[in-house]
């Protein structure tokens, strides 16, 4: 019997993204090593560990800032493990970064319409002519990148100066870039770092909604109980070795991941058990 015949059988979603044994390292260190993930559509998935444990240099490699030292890593089905950013980009693949990029010297609005610039159809004669359908073109880009400022809660910073910005509105806004591509997947480094409780409540009911809309996406985030509440599914990283995955209640119990936290000693003296 089959699982399209089995009223039983859980269906599972098809894979967004595949890695498979990836690594990178620099000379002697690991930064990642032998890693193997599955994240399927729809999940909202999290990434944690100890500082240094190769968290952001695996969602470089995810993202194609990075080159993997071996390892094979698949993108909705397709070999994706060469693929540099601006072809992912153009395919659905978004990030936010762990340290804040911006148009400092742009406007809010200016920021996230550069994040639609993959979307664009090149018109090197309907610029220089002005053309009425590149006015309505950009008319109607504006109106959107106006909508997902008012999404992350930033309608009222369209004008301001990107540099200007508090860093938790820099942080909203940069999602807001992101989303602006249109994603299929989202690879968010870090975006509740520095944020004080009441911008950390925002953004953690900003992911909730966009996960129930359907949005894939891979958060890295020392913030454990913002992971727990909202990634249906969590893989831990220490020292570049994926030690555990699985769902988050099941995995922060594990005695690999509490000793990556808090050290073998904790554990062996009883501190934690």
């Amino acid at each position: 019997m089959t699982a399209a015949t089995d009223p039983g059988a859980v269906v599972q979603a098809p894979p967004v993204l595949e890695l498979s044994a990836v690594s990178r390292y620099f000379g002697g260190v690991h930064a990642v090593d032998g890693v193997n993930l599955v994240v399927r559509e729809g999940q909202l998935y999290g990434l944690i560990g100890p500082n240094g444990a190769g968290k952001t240099t695996l969602l470089d490699i995810i993202s194609g800032f990075q080159p993997v030292t071996s390892g094979e890593i698949l993108y909705l089905g397709e070999p994706a493990t060469r693929w540099p950013p601006h072809r992912l980009a153009a395919t659905g693949v978004a990030r936010t970064f762990q340290t804040v990029r911006l148009f400092r010297a742009m406007t809010a609005l200016e920021n996230v319409l550069v994040g639609m610039h993959s979307r664009r159809r090149s018109d090197t004669i309907g610029q220089v002519l002005v053309l009425p359908a590149l006015r309505r073109a950009q008319a109607s880009r504006v109106e959107e990148g106006r909508a997902l400022l008012q999404r992350v809660g930033l309608s009222d910073t369209a004008d301001r100066i990107a540099g200007e910005l508090s860093y938790g509105d820099q942080r909203r806004l940069e999602i807001a870039r992101a989303l602006a591509l249109r994603p299929k997947l989202l690879l968010l480094d870090e975006p509740a770092a520095g944020a004080n409780p009441k911008e950390g409540g925002r953004l953690q009911a900003l992911l909730v909604e966009l996960n129930a809309e359907g949005l894939t996406m891979v958060l890295v985030e020392h913030h454990l109980r913002l992971v727990m509440e909202t990634c249906s599914d969590i893989a831990v990283l220490d020292f570049g070795v994926k030690i555990a995955d699985g769902k988050p209640q099941e995995v922060v119990k594990q005695r690999e991941v509490i000793e990556a936290y808090l050290g073998k000693e904790a554990v062996e003296t009883g501190q934690i058990s």
